[in-house]
């Protein structure tokens, strides 16, 4: 096999355990390989913090908290953390299970105008919206929901990934007023305007998530991020034709509900959220909308 000839080059190896093969990502502030692990044998994802970038005791705490935060979750739709590098190290890693399969930006692709149909986007909504639920339960807010950080796997499961920017609720001292963490076109109004956040911060991305399977695009679209920030606090949206058409008006309530401006008129909790949705599941169940994805919903 091609991965047993990667393996067998000498390379350095991390930890004295962990050999790199490739590179799978990049981003502004670590970058992921996939790696195998000599000891237990398997293939993993090491998310390396950037050398510059670990030189920041600030950066370094929230990278260590990442690691702590899933550490402590286990649940079939999130990643799961095996090993951590240490605050103390002069390198910054993390090691998690390797996932194949496809974001689910890259997953839209698959279809005209990159809407997802409803009976498909109900289904994947669902194992998103429980990672959601299960993380809220244990304490946990993601801040960082989007379609690039949730992967559908080849086998049909859904996994909810990069907690790089979460953080519990009761470690208020961690999140500056006005600091400005997240993907513009998936943050709440509260967010941007730097106030307090809850909970129901991830509620309104979901929101913006299902919103946009639905439709293909986003609710709030600027040419930069100042002017989409802008749009989202203006909060004037409108659904396109094709979810009037396609959506029950309780999808719609859905929708309209987690992308209320104000948190307070957003549901309460996910639990509530969960309530409507399993309404819409049972009402639109089809052979795609079982209570896990399959391979019908990949395949597209």
């Amino acid at each position: 096999m091609s991965q047993q000839k990667n393996l067998s080059k000498p390379t350095t190896l991390i930890a004295s355990r962990y050999r790199l093969i490739a590179s799978i990502g990049m981003g502004g502030m670590a970058s992921i390989h996939r790696a195998w692990d000599v000891r237990l044998r398997r293939v993993v994802a090491i998310k390396q913090l950037h050398h510059h970038l670990a030189e920041s005791e600030k950066i370094r705490r929230r990278f260590q908290i990442e690691a702590q935060v899933i550490a402590r979750i286990n649940h079939p739709n999130i990643v799961r953390v095996y090993d951590y590098s240490g605050f103390e190290t002069k390198a910054a890693w993390i090691v998690m299970e390797y996932l194949s399969g496809m974001t689910l930006s890259r997953y839209t692709e698959r279809f005209p105008n990159a809407r997802v149909p409803v009976p498909k986007a109900l289904v994947i909504f669902h194992e998103l919206a429980k990672a959601v639920q299960y993380i809220h339960n244990e304490g946990v807010i993601h801040r960082d929901i989007k379609l690039e950080n949730a992967m559908l796997l080849k086998d049909g499961h859904l996994k909810l990934m990069d907690f790089g920017i979460a953080r519990r609720q009761a470690a208020e001292s961690l999140t500056a007023i006005g600091e400005f963490l997240g993907s513009p076109s998936y943050m709440s109004p509260e967010q941007i305007r730097g106030h307090y956040i809850d909970h129901r911060t991830d509620i309104y991305s979901l929101g913006i998530v299902l919103f946009r399977l639905l439709a293909g695009r986003f609710p709030f679209e600027g040419q930069t991020p100042q002017t989409t920030c802008q749009k989202i606090l203006d909060g004037d949206y409108r659904l396109p034709p094709n979810i009037y058409r396609d959506a029950s008006p309780t999808l719609i309530r859905i929708l309209t509900r987690c992308l209320a401006s104000s948190a307070e008129q957003r549901y309460p909790s996910i639990t509530e959220l969960m309530a409507d949705l399993r309404d819409v599941l049972h009402k639109n169940r089809t052979n795609h909308s079982s209570s896990t994805p399959n391979q019908s919903v990949m395949v597209g």
